[in-house]
């Protein structure tokens, strides 16, 4: 062995297996994000006029959730199609291929959560208005 050469990666995974990996553990929160912006998000929405909300310190909750649920639309293609193109083109990308995609999933779950939490408060902002109008 040559001292000059660097150590071998420990272990790169196989393409298929990161990215069904990936597959696996963004399933569940991108299923939650397309139900929320399906159902849950018109359904505030109409609970937010209703309560008279419109035009509140409180409605960047609502613009921002907007906002980001209609980026993301945009976001996620453009991040597959970073990784074909990093597939095709990067020789060092299997040495950082699985902790970049850790990355993307822990960002996309942290965003989803984050989306769901802005719900939650906004509809707790404006139900008990709706409740005990004044």
């Amino acid at each position: 062995m040559d001292h000059d050469a660097p150590p071998p990666l420990s272990r790169i995974d196989t393409v298929w297996k990161t990215y069904l990996r990936a597959f696996v553990f963004l399933l569940p929160p991108f299923a939650a994000w397309q139900f929320a912006y399906t159902f849950l998000f018109p359904r505030l929405q109409t609970i937010w006029g209703h309560a008279g909300l419109n035009g509140s310190k409180a409605e960047w909750l609502i613009s921002f959730t907007e906002t980001v649920m209609h980026s993301a639309r945009l976001i996620i293609p453009g991040v597959i199609f970073g990784f074909l193109i990093l597939e095709q083109y990067s020789a060092a990308w299997p040495r950082y291929r699985r902790k970049v995609i850790d990355l993307v999933i822990l960002v996309f779950n942290a965003c989803v959560l984050f989306e769901l939490l802005a719900l939650l408060t906004a509809a707790l902002l404006a139900v008990p208005i709706i409740i005990n109008p004044k």
